[in-house]
Order: C-alpha cells, then sequence, then structure tokens
C-alpha cells in the first residue's frame, strides 16, 4: 500500500498500492474506494505505469480527483476513465469546491506550500500558483477571497502566518500580513474577517479590507 487517507464528509476510504488479481500472475498498482459506514469496496480502479499516488484526495460530483507524480487526475468513479488531467505534479493535498479544485504543493522539505488553482476542465487557473511560507494548517474558502493559516518552524520555534489571497487571481490581498507574534492555537473566519488567537495568549482580529 502506497497511500491511505480518509475522505470527509464523504465517509471515503482512497488507498492505493501494489494488488494481486485473482487468476492472475504477479500484482497491478490500484486505487480503490471503500465506504467507512460498512466497510464495502465501492470502486476499483487498475492502473497503468509508474503513476504512484502523491497526496490526499477529494471526491465530488462522482469524481475522484486525485493527486499523482505526474499530475493531478479526475477519475469518473463509475466508469474509472480519466476525464481530464491537470499539469501540478507531486501535489500533497487536494481540496475540491463547487466551482473549483485547489491543490498544495508542499516543496522544500515542507518550509514552503505552493497552492494553485484549477477550473472544472483541469484548466489552471493561477498558472505559477501562489507560494506561501510555512506548511498549511487551515483554509477557509470565503466570498471575499481565501483565508489561510500556516505554521513555519523558526530556529527552535513554529510561528503562524495569516495569509488572504484573491480568488480569481490568486494574489495576495493584503499588501503586508498581520504581525501573529508566535503561534496561532485558534483561527475563526467572519463576514468581515479573521479572529485569532495566539497560543501564547490574547485573542486579535483583523479585517479583511484592513489594507
Amino acid at each position: 500500500m502506497t497511500s491511505r487517507d480518509i475522505i470527509l464528509p464523504e465517509n471515503k476510504l482512497v488507498v492505493s498500492g501494489l494488488r494481486k488479481t485473482k487468476g492472475k500472475i504477479g500484482a497491478a498498482y490500484t486505487i480503490a474506494v471503500f465506504d467507512l459506514t460498512n466497510g464495502q469496496e465501492e470502486y476499483t480502479i487498475p492502473q497503468k505505469g509508474n503513476n504512484n499516488v502523491t497526496g490526499v484526495a477529494d471526491i465530488i460530483d462522482g469524481r475522484l480527483l486525485i493527486p499523482r507524480k505526474k499530475g493531478i487526475d479526475a477519475i469518473d468513479l463509475n466508469s474509472g476513465n480519466t476525464i481530464w488531467t491537470a499539469d501540478v505534479k507531486n501535489v500533497t493535498s487536494i481540496t475540491a469546491e463547487k466551482d473549483a479544485v485547489y491543490a498544495f504543493q508542499s516543496n522544500n522539505n515542507g518550509k514552503n506550500t505552493t497552492i494553485y488553482k484549477i477550473n472544472s476542465n483541469g484548466k489552471l487557473v493561477w498558472k505559477d500558483g501562489n507560494k506561501l511560507k510555512g506548511q498549511v494548517r487551515q483554509t477557509d474558502y470565503l466570498r471575499q477571497g481565501i483565508a489561510i493559516l500556516t505554521d513555519e518552524v523558526v530556529g527552535k520555534n513554529r510561528v503562524s502566518k495569516i495569509y488572504f489571497l484573491d480568488a480569481n487571481s490568486g494574489e495576495d490581498v493584503w499588501k503586508k500580513d498581520p504581525k501573529t507574534k508566535g503561534l496561532v492555537s485558534h483561527f475563526y473566519t467572519q463576514d468581515d474577517g479573521i479572529i485569532f488567537g495566539v497560543a501564547s495568549g490574547g485573542i486579535n482580529k483583523i479585517k479583511f479590507n484592513k489594507n
């Protein structure tokens, strides 16, 4: 087994790896989807070539959106056919929203994360992505934009950063990111801004239109 991830709220388990087929010699690389409510295997998707799963998938509208070594595949679960492949390699996690797919790619041994936006046809909306410092811990998709919380290691300490991206362009809305003064322990979004608590103490609120 090379990957195993739980997809919520669909309550599915997506696994990948080498699987032996009854009556055949050897094993073939396969992706399978299980229903966690009853343990039944719902879909089996045989694969060809060396194109392993590299991160956490997502499911939306009967499609399995799965990050793989050679790109992101949108697979029709009923037929097993690949509908499209997006040209973003080695993605570590995917979030499928009703109007777009967001892909997160961890770089530089986890020191940076690049986020990409992909439309329903598999085309990149943000061609170069947006590189953020640290690892993404929380992402909220809002009508005003995308609020993101990341953590990075500075010396011996973990420090959080808060970003607010334009959903259309992927660019930072804020010219200067807010100072968090350490590790953010609580992170909530409201209609007009973000409330966050710092582990060392203190509650703060920053408005989306702070600039």
